[in-house]
């Protein structure tokens, strides 16, 4: 059982589930904190690597979890830092006795009602709910509009042909609050045809029930429809973008500066530099995104509109081209000047693709293998002359130095001669 005891740092009133967390704050492992304090725990379950035995599963540790789950507040989390054993040991504990695991909510609403019952009061306490994050904004044909639902319902409206106006020339409504305040209400969209006001809701809240309540109450006549997603999702209007096939990202707007946010990135960027990032250094999207200061959720549009799909002929076009720029004329200069062959040249740099590179440089062949053969016997007396001579003089014949050294015998012969 989650018993109340007292920090011995801070002597703040806590539960025992939530002292270790708590002893943290003090820089202090619980460890440290049982040691200095001389806090003595039940000693941990032993054997547990050795299969789970029945003995080991009702041991006076093991039934000690068992009740401490079942009170309020007892949950994985809070045991295993409590009894220092790993959450799965303690779920396969409670599923030898049958208890049931707590859900996320269920766990979540008993260590609120210990925070209510000691006095502690989060940051939202007394708060109603709302909705988090950022709300993208879109523009398009000269309308702004608040999120993507407004966005997509615009679409559907224009696609249906029904004249409307959004937030801007929309009539206003005037009503007080609960505390007697004086505020306006305006509907997002007005459906010009029908005279109907609509409101887009993606999280509805008690304090928006309520004004809407108020509203209608003081304007009978007020034709007002709220749409929720089921609403949406009943009209298809949700999934309008992409019958239509347009990209809803092409449109994000920044609302502070007046500017299209992908117009801004496009602007500030070089597109042939993010292809290179992509292709040639393989860099991942996410990467990319954080290299050029690009929102997540704008970088697969980029990379659908812009960037080669992988192992497509344009990403590996990329790739001979950026090989030709960097490596393009040291390649020339090995095969027409230094002798180099297609064997010699692929080992040097390393390349699988050599044939596309030297088709791509539009280099001459050698004239005929006459040509070539002086090319790598100039190379070879450069490199083995010396070795050769030496060894002859020692009584090697030049037969056997062809098989040492993997050439014609004409060819060390001819470097005999030159003696």
């Amino acid at each position: 059982m989650s018993k109340i005891t007292f920090c011995k740092i801070c002597n703040k009133k806590l539960s025992s589930i939530g002292m270790p967390r708590h002893v943290k704050l003090h820089s202090i492992t619980y460890t440290e904190y049982k040691k200095k304090f001389d806090i003595v725990t039940s000693e941990k379950i032993s054997g547990l690597g050795k299969g789970y035995s029945d003995e080991i599963m009702s041991s006076p540790l093991a039934l000690k979890i068992c009740d401490d789950y079942k009170t309020c507040g007892g949950n994985l989390r809070s045991l295993s830092r409590l009894y220092e054993i790993n959450r799965c040991i303690i779920s396969k504990i409670l599923k030898f006795h049958n208890i049931k695991i707590k859900t996320n909510k269920e766990a979540r609403r008993e260590t609120e009602s210990i925070k209510q019952s000691l006095g502690i009061k989060g940051h939202r306490y007394g708060k109603t709910q709302k909705c988090g994050g950022n709300v993208n904004w879109y523009y398009y044909k000269d309308i702004k509009y608040q999120g993507s639902w407004e966005f997509k319902y615009a679409l559907y409206l224009e696609s249906k042909n029904i004249q409307f106006l959004c937030h801007k020339k929309i009539k206003r409504f005037e009503y007080f609050d609960d505390n007697n305040k004086l505020r306006t209400y305006c509907p997002d969209f007005y459906l010009i045809n029908t005279d109907e006001f609509v409101e887009i809701k993606g999280f509805f809240s008690n304090e928006d029930k309520r004004k809407i309540e108020i509203v209608k109450n003081k304007y009978k006549d007020l034709k007002l429809t709220i749409l929720t997603k089921n609403e949406l999702n009943k009209l298809e209007i949700l999934e309008i973008d992409k019958k239509l096939n347009i990209n809803i990202e092409k449109y994000l707007y920044e609302h502070k500066t007046d500017n299209l946010i992908l117009q801004e990135i496009l602007n500030r960027i070089n597109i042939n530099d993010l292809k290179i990032d992509y292709a040639v250094n393989k860099i991942n999207l996410n990467l990319i995104a954080k290299k050029y200061n690009i929102r997540k959720d704008l970088i697969s549009f980029i990379y659908n509109k812009y960037l080669p799909l992988r192992n497509s002929k344009e990403y590996k076009e990329l790739e001979l081209q950026h090989l030709i720029t960097q490596i393009g004329d040291k390649i020339k200069l090995d095969y027409l000047e230094n002798g180099f062959g297609f064997k010699e040249l692929r080992q040097k740099y390393k390349l699988k693709n050599f044939k596309n590179i030297f088709n791509k440089l539009n280099i001459k062949q050698r004239a005929n293998q006459q040509q070539r053969a002086i090319y790598f016997f100039k190379d070879f007396s450069q490199k083995y002359a010396k070795q050769i001579i030496t060894e002859y003089e020692n009584g090697t014949s030049a037969s056997k130095l062809s098989f040492n050294y993997k050439v014609n015998k004409n060819i060390i012969k001819k470097i005999l001669q030159n003696l």
